[in-house]
C-alpha cells in the first residue's frame, strides 16, 4: 500500500474482493477448508480495507467490499461462503457509520450467479448444478460478467451504499426476510440428493 501511495500519489478507492467455496455439506467438509474459506472471503476483505484505510482517510475516499446473493438467502452446501459473505456485509455496514464522520463513504456489492471461473467451474459438479438449478428464477441464472463490472464502476463513480446485479436483487434485498422462510421448505425438499452427492464425493477425499 506505501509503494501504490508512492507511486500514484494516494489512494482514493479501494474494492475488498475476495472469494473462494466448496460446496459440500457441513458434517463432511474438511474442518481447515471451511476455516479457509472464512479466512479468505471474510478476513482477506478485512485485512485489505484495514491496510488501506489510513490512505483513504486521508482522500476522504470510498470503500466498495464485495458481498453476494449469498448474503441475502442462504441454503444448503454453501455455509462457509454464506457465513463469510454474510460477515461481509454486516462488516461494511459496521464501518461505514464511524466512517462517515471522516468523509469516508461505504458501499457493498450483491452479485448473484455471475459466468466468471469459480461458477463455471462450480457449475461442472452435478450435485451443485442441481442445487443451483432448483432455486426459483431468476435466481438459479447466471448472468454476464460485463454489466456487473459495469454497474460496480458507476457504484464507485457514485460512491454508493449499495450496488445489486443483476437489478432484480435490490428488490430481493429488502424482502430476505421473507424470502428465506418462504424458500427454505422448497430448497431443503431439493437438498438431500445433491446433500448425499457432496457427502460423499467429500468422504472419498484425503484429509486435507
Amino acid at each position: 500500500m506505501d509503494g501504490t501511495v508512492e507511486r500514484l500519489g494516494g489512494i482514493d478507492v479501494v474494492v475488498a474482493n475476495a472469494g473462494i467455496n466448496r460446496a459440500a455439506p457441513v458434517d463432511a467438509i474438511d474442518r481447515e477448508m471451511w476455516e479457509k474459506i472464512v479466512e479468505v472471503n471474510l478476513l482477506g476483505v478485512w485485512r485489505i480495507v484495514r491496510a488501506c484505510l489510513p490512505h483513504v482517510i486521508d482522500r476522504r475516499g470510498y470503500v466498495l467490499c464485495i458481498a453476494s446473493m449469498y448474503a441475502l438467502l442462504h441454503g444448503a452446501t454453501v455455509s462457509a461462503y454464506v457465513t463469510s459473505k454474510a460477515g461481509v456485509e454486516a462488516f461494511a455496514d459496521s464501518i461505514r457509520v464511524e466512517l462517515k464522520p471522516l468523509g469516508v463513504d461505504v458501499g457493498v456489492a450483491y452479485f448473484s450467479f455471475l459466468d466468471t471461473d469459480l461458477v463455471r467451474t462450480a457449475l461442472e459438479e452435478p450435485a451443485i448444478r442441481k442445487l443451483r438449478d432448483n432455486l426459483p428464477g431468476p435466481f438459479n441464472r447466471t448472468s454476464p460478467v460485463k454489466p456487473a463490472v459495469e454497474a460496480t464502476a458507476n457504484a464507485i463513480e457514485r460512491r454508493s451504499r449499495t450496488v445489486f446485479y443483476p437489478p432484480w436483487l435490490r428488490v430481493a434485498a429488502p424482502l430476505r426476510g421473507v424470502l428465506q422462510p418462504l424458500l427454505e421448505p422448497r430448497m431443503a425438499a431439493s437438498a438431500e440428493e445433491p446433500v448425499r452427492m457432496l457427502r460423499e464425493r467429500e468422504s472419498g477425499r484425503p484429509p486435507h
